[in-house]
């Protein structure tokens, strides 16, 4: 069957395409870590770090419809 109803949310994944990860996880790992950061730089290029994971393109919603 290659048809789909109207109704129907699933999407063709563009093949190929990138490695999918969980962002949330990883900002949240990131930040803890910067957290317990002593050397001023180290922490700031981590924070720059996170601000570009959440500024990426979201290509697949997250199920509940959230990005952040």
């Amino acid at each position: 069957m290659d048809k789909r109803a109207d109704f129907c949310p699933l999407v063709d994944i563009p093949a190929p395409h990138g490695r999918l990860i969980d962002a949330d996880a990883l900002i949240a790992r990131m930040t803890s870590d910067a957290e317990q950061m002593e050397e001023p730089l180290a922490k700031m290029f981590t924070y720059a770090a996170i601000n570009d994971v959440k500024r990426s393109e979201t290509v697949i919603e997250a199920e509940d419809g959230d990005t952040e």
